[in-house]
């Protein structure tokens, strides 16, 4: 069975994709924006990410964040496996 090109469907997924993470890219980038408010640029900084280290409640909040994802993983794997078998 050929499949057939079709510019209509190749167009649409990649504006669906588009969607996804061109957003997510530009947060990405104005994350190291100077300007507080992130809307103009003003040059390129890591403050943002030396004060997220610095407090505790989030690198608390990132470790708990870095657990969950360890543990559903392993028993989404070991659950997969096991119906797959």
């Amino acid at each position: 069975m050929k499949f057939k090109f079709n510019p209509l469907l190749s167009s649409l997924a990649i504006a669906t994709i588009a969607l996804m993470y061109v957003p997510m890219l530009a947060v990405a980038v104005f994350s190291f924006n100077a300007n507080r408010r992130g809307y103009t640029w003003q040059g390129f900084t890591l403050d943002a990410y030396v004060n997220m280290f610095q407090k505790e409640e989030l690198v608390a909040a990132a470790v708990n964040s870095l657990i969950l994802a360890v543990v559903s993983t392993l028993v989404a794997t070991a659950l997969g496996t096991m119906l797959a078998i």
